[in-house]
């Protein structure tokens, strides 16, 4: 909306700054995206997982964009919902000292993708 009322208001000089405002704005909530884009390609647990943790951000990218091409509730729904996350990730992230849950679960994570070991079975007499 701002940049819709500078670019209308400002003539020439006002539709660059419309879209300068306007383009980082996209590059500040693209950045937030891209830790929500993490997150759901970690809860998206693979075994594969192990030797690559960057697939973990390419599966959740995957999915979120697979997702915004679901006609009508993706269009108006997850598409901008996920940037209204995004941009509100990344100024959270300007708030908070300490990290969260899933920063610092990211060992734990790799430890959670092996599976167990099996122990010798009784034989039965």
């Amino acid at each position: 909306m701002v940049a819709i009322f500078i670019g209308k208001s400002f003539g020439a000089i006002g539709q660059i700054a419309a879209w300068i405002f306007a383009g980082l704005f996209v590059f500040y909530a693209g950045v937030g995206t891209s830790g929500f884009v993490t997150l759901i390609g970690q809860r998206l647990a693979s075994p594969s997982d192990l030797n690559r943790p960057w697939r973990a951000t390419v599966r959740g990218g995957v999915a979120l964009e697979l997702s915004c091409l679901i006609p009508i509730i993706g269009w108006l729904g997850i598409f901008p919902a996920s940037i209204i996350l995004g941009a509100g990730a990344m100024t959270l992230s300007f708030f908070t000292s300490e990290p969260t849950q899933s920063q610092s679960q990211t060992g734990d994570f790799e430890q959670s993708l092996r599976l167990p070991e099996l122990q010798h079975a009784e034989a039965l007499p």
